[in-house]
């Protein structure tokens, strides 16, 4: 998940590892999340995973993402339903 905390100021976070970088623009960020998540993922397959596998995120994180989750699905349903209107409606009716 990434977000814009400020201006000039992004955030990516993995809220399965508890891991959050920061950068300057939002593709900036998740490329340094990637990374973090490729260097946490070596050092555990190294041997050394005391304090890193399943260390999930604080409850208020996860919160967030699964919140930005569901709007973007209504969102997009949202989208749907206006572009195909006759389509969507069939896809999703069971009458």
């Amino acid at each position: 998940m990434s977000y814009k905390a400020k201006q000039n100021l992004y955030l990516a976070e993995c809220i399965d590892l508890d891991i959050t970088v920061q950068a300057r623009s939002q593709e900036e960020a998740w490329e340094k999340l990637q990374d973090a998540v490729k260097g946490y993922i070596q050092v555990a397959l190294e041997g050394d995973t005391q304090g890193l596998l399943h260390r999930p995120s604080p409850l208020s994180h996860q919160i967030r993402y699964y919140r930005a989750k569901f709007l973007n699905a209504i969102l997009h349903t949202w989208r749907l339903e206006r572009t195909h209107p006759v389509e969507t409606r069939s896809h999703y009716c069971t009458t």
